[in-house]
């Protein structure tokens, strides 16, 4: 493949990424949306997009990485640049500056990404808290206490006798 389309090929990967990053940030914008209003459906729905789009940035990533070495191989060649950067502008600056922006732009949404995830994990360690919490407080209510045993296992109890003043004559 020539570089020309190498490098095309390189952008148009860094837009999916990017698009595909601006989107797992909505989902975890929408995620904390749901932790806090306690929605389970929703929650489990948002958690099975982001492990798609987890899986597709992963593939995104090898093929990214995959083109970037192949142009860079075929850059040396005529550049003896040792910085990727440098052959990058050297084969198309345009194209290069257009690149370091799409990086920039992943860095910063990524960086989003990472502020709310925290939050997120640990709004749901205090919903799991609280469930717990919630269901110990009920299964005390429905369990007989320590010393309970059934009425046909305990002795017939006889009326207490009591002295008052018209008994002791």
């Amino acid at each position: 493949m020539p570089a020309p389309s190498l490098l095309t090929s390189l952008e148009s990967l860094l837009v999916k990424e990017f698009r595909t990053l601006q989107t797992l940030l909505a989902l975890t914008r929408e995620e904390r949306v749901a932790l806090t209003a306690y929605d389970c459906e929703t929650l489990l729905t948002l958690v099975e997009q982001k492990e798609i789009l987890l899986d597709e940035l992963g593939r995104m990533d090898h093929q990214r990485q995959t083109t970037f070495h192949e142009l860079m191989q075929m850059a040396r060649q005529r550049f003896p640049f040792p910085d990727p950067a440098d052959l990058l502008a050297a084969l198309d600056a345009t194209a290069a500056d257009r690149i370091a922006r799409l990086q920039e732009g992943m860095t910063v949404v990524s960086a989003k990404i990472r502020e709310l995830t925290p939050g997120n994990q640990v709004l749901a360690a205090s919903a799991m808290e609280r469930l717990d919490a919630t269901q110990t407080f009920l299964l005390r209510l429905f369990q007989p206490p320590p010393a309970y045993q059934p009425a046909y296992y305990a002795p017939a109890l006889q009326p207490a006798i009591t002295f008052d003043l018209d008994h002791r004559t």
